[in-house]
């Protein structure tokens, strides 16, 4: 785990529990990734549903297109405890990932 992204997740929660969020409890944490194209989405999706996490795959919109986004929006969900070293451990590993499909990550949260 690479200390700074441990140290930002961190301070993420903090801010979600000054917000009343209870961390204490397993929720839905969901990690964003951009594919260049639909086979690639597809695939990395696969792939992380082999690891555990529920994957949705989602096309551009035509708001999308006409904008030139032309990314496919995969989004990994996880049930969790969010804690900074399982949030880290997850983002790292779907982001590895998502290299390999020559996709990125873009972000991650929960519903409070």
């Amino acid at each position: 785990m690479a200390e700074d992204a441990l140290a930002e997740n961190a301070a993420i929660l903090a801010g979600f529990a000054e917000q009343g969020a209870d961390l204490t409890r397993e929720r839905d944490v969901e990690f964003q990734h951009l594919l260049p194209d639909e086979a690639a989405a597809n695939a990395f999706a696969e792939c992380a549903r082999s690891l555990g996490f529920r994957a949705d795959v989602h096309g551009p919109d035509e708001e999308d297109l006409e904008e030139g986004f032309t990314e496919w929006d995969v989004v990994c969900t996880l049930s969790m405890v969010a804690t900074p070293e399982a949030v880290t451990e997850a983002e790292s590993r779907l982001g590895d990932l998502a290299a390999e499909f020559d996709g990125t990550a873009d972000g991650w949260g929960f519903f409070a």
